[in-house]
């Protein structure tokens, strides 16, 4: 099938499912723009029209472990909540209804950064630490020493993603699925 397709009867399903209209989410075909490991992106342009961007990759049916259908789903559930900037739980949202059936740590993962910018402190706070550990350590215990920094970085975003997925499922076990996806950040966090 088709990707085009695939998003037009995925967008028709999540309709339903989500008992909203999607119908002002447009579907582009194409790679520039999206980072190496990126197999979709929703965009909102300047006009503030949503459009989900797909990896012609995608027409193999799954990128980097994951499903056609998963992602344009995933992808689906941010155009669906792209008036609500900054969101928390957006990205816990897009995961838990993408794929309910994976397991807990598959849609656990995708959540620990909230920015780029976490990510990329991550990243940049472990290889420095790592290189001054080896630069500078005498000893095992010393280098352990030096990674203490990014590894608080990554337990305090587990924590706040297994936190955070809590507040998440607490929402859906209380309310259907139509009413949580309008709620906004603070009325999810109430429930």
């Amino acid at each position: 099938m088709e990707i085009q397709q695939l998003f037009e009867q995925m967008r028709q399903e999540m309709e339903v499912e989500l008992s909203l209209s999607l119908s002002y989410v447009a579907c582009r075909v194409e790679s520039s723009g999206l980072r190496p490991w990126e197999a979709a992106c929703c965009w909102i342009n300047e006009n503030g029209e949503v459009e989900i961007q797909l990896r012609p990759a995608l027409k193999s049916g799954s990128f980097l472990g994951y499903s056609t259908t998963e992602i344009i789903r995933h992808e689906l559930v941010h155009a669906a909540r792209f008036w609500e900037k900054g969101d928390q739980f957006e990205e816990i949202l897009a995961c838990e209804i993408a794929a309910p059936q994976k397991s807990g740590i598959r849609r656990l993962l995708p959540t620990l950064f909230q920015t780029p910018m976490e990510s990329l402190l991550f990243i940049v706070l472990f290889f420095l630490s790592w290189g001054m550990g080896i630069a500078f350590a005498d000893s095992f215990c010393s280098l352990f020493l030096y990674l203490l920094p990014p590894l608080f970085v990554f337990f305090f975003c587990i924590g706040r993603a297994v936190y955070n997925r809590r507040i998440v499922r607490r929402a859906l076990d209380r309310y259907p699925l139509s009413k949580v996806i309008r709620m906004n950040q603070r009325e999810i966090a109430n429930c």
